[in-house]
């Protein structure tokens, strides 16, 4: 038997995971070269919100760069 091996809902929950898991890996970026340099707890704070806020935009804008090279699939 060939086919998909995983349904609409699985599909999405794991596209959300790995959404997720990019936003976090750019924080944690933002929050890793705040503490290096030597940042007080307030400026690795902003830092790591900064970085999430810029993770989130990359997000969206690669999403949308991806969805116009994303043909539609019967599944």
């Amino acid at each position: 038997m060939v086919g998909p091996s995983m349904n609409d809902a699985e599909r999405a929950t794991a596209s959300n995971q790995l959404k997720a898991g990019f936003v976090v890996t750019v924080a944690l970026s933002g929050t890793f070269v705040a503490f290096f340099v030597g940042g007080s707890l307030l400026q690795i704070a902003v830092a790591t919100v900064g970085a999430a806020i810029l993770g989130a935009v990359l997000l969206v804008y690669l999403t949308r760069l991806g969805s116009e090279f994303n043909t539609p699939r019967n599944r």
